[in-house]
This record gives C-alpha cells, sequence and structure tokens, in this order.
C-alpha cells in the first residue's frame, strides 16, 4: 500500500544521510497515518518540508470529497486526478519502514498480524509520492499528497499485493526533476529487488493511530 509507516531516525541522522536541515519541529515516528504530517522532499533542491497525506485535486471544490492516500502507477499519468500533479509536482516521503498486515492463524483462529517491511541496511526509505494544492468552497487549503503504488517484487508479494514506488538514491535526483519527462519516469516505477528487504513480526498497538511510540515496533 502503505497504510502506515514509521520515521524513527534522530533528526540528526536524516540530516546528515540527505545534507539537509530539518524543521526544528521535527521529532521521531512509530505510527504514521493518513491526515497526518510527513516529512517530504519535493524540489531539486531537497529543501525538506511536511505535508498532509492525504491528496486532493487542484480542480476539487468539494469540503467533503474523500482524500486519496495512494494512486496506482499504472494509471498516474493518464487519469485527470493525477495527471497534473504527475507531470509538476512529485515529492518523496522519508520512511525508515511501513507497515503491512498479514492473515495468519493460530490454533484456529485467524487475525491479521502487523508487519514491519524496511531496507536489509536500515537506510531510508524514499516513497515515491504525487502532491497537489487545492482551495475549497469554504476557503480552506489543502496542500496534501497520495503515495505511488506498484506490482510487487517476489519477498513484499508475501504480505500485500501491492507495495509503493521506493526511488533508489542514485534516482532521486531524476524523480525531482521538474523537466524529467514521463517515459524516464515510468522507468523508476518497476520494484526494487526482493534481496533489499526484510520484514518483522510487531506489535498489535500499530493497529490503532492513536499509538505512535517505540513499542509499535517490539
Amino acid at each position: 500500500m502503505p497504510g502506515r509507516f514509521a520515521l524513527t531516525y534522530p533528526k540528526s541522522e536524516i540530516e546528515n544521510y540527505f545534507d539537509i536541515e530539518v524543521p526544528v519541529e521535527f521529532h521521531q515516528r512509530y505510527n504514521i497515518s493518513p491526515s497526518q504530517n510527513c516529512l517530504v522532499l519535493c524540489t531539486e533542491n531537497k529543501i525538506p518540508q511536511f505535508m498532509h497525506w492525504g491528496f486532493s485535486p487542484f480542480w476539487n471544490k468539494d469540503h467533503h470529497f474523500k482524500e486519496l492516500i495512494n494512486a496506482r502507477s499504472e494509471s498516474v499519468q493518464e487519469k485527470p486526478m493525477f495527471r497534473k500533479a504527475f507531470k509538476e509536482h512529485r515529492c518523496v516521503v522519508i520512511a525508515s519502514g511501513y507497515y503491512e498486515w498479514k492473515e495468519e492463524t493460530v490454533s484456529d483462529e485467524s487475525h491479521k498480524q502487523p508487519f514491519y517491511i524496511s531496507y536489509k541496511n536500515n537506510q531510508p526509505l524514499l516513497l515515491a509520492a504525487i502532491w497537489d494544492r487545492c482551495e475549497k468552497e469554504n476557503g480552506e487549503v489543502q496542500i496534501g499528497f497520495a503515495f505511488i503504488t506498484t506490482s510487487p517484487n517476489a519477498f513484499i508479494k508475501k504480505y500485500h499485493s501491492r507495495m509503493p514506488v521506493i526511488i533508489d538514491d542514485a534516482k532521486l535526483p531524476l524523480w525531482l526533476d521538474s523537466t524529467a519527462e514521463a517515459p524516464e519516469l515510468t522507468k523508476l516505477f518497476k520494484a526494487l529487488p526482493a534481496k533489499l528487504f526484510q520484514a518483522r513480526a510487531v506489535s498489535t498497538l500499530v493497529n490503532s493511530p492513536k499509538n505512535d511510540k517505540p513499542a509499535c515496533l517490539e
């Protein structure tokens, strides 16, 4: 998907890794949910900012419009809702890992077990997203993003039928380049190799968006 993710690195570690200055209000997060603000990079010079997780296209004026949290890579460059944002408003959301839920059976009882998915080397995940700005009829201005998803690699497929598009560090300048053309960008939609990823079962505390603490990862 993802439907939840975490960003557990200290502020200094993020700054050193990306050579950026993170806003002072940043703090480590263990259970980031839709409608919350997330740390993103959305310009060529990688200036970090916080952005609302929930996409609404620029032409939408309906205050009751249900914001979208994901967009499919197969149609993101064609659907009227996403087309302009894909062309002009691309960004990456920084994460240490994300959560998926897998149906499991224990003692003849089935339940959904949360798993935390990350790189094996524990480096940051750069989750591809598009964003847009819209002004509602009531005057409210919303700037929000949606993740782009793709078909999973062999490892992620064990946990979900989709996975986020993850940008390789070396391809970040291309993804953020405002002059990049669609044929170059869509090559980045292919899932990264399965061998790069790991997953581990974590606490069901993460099931509730109210829980945002290190225990979610235990």
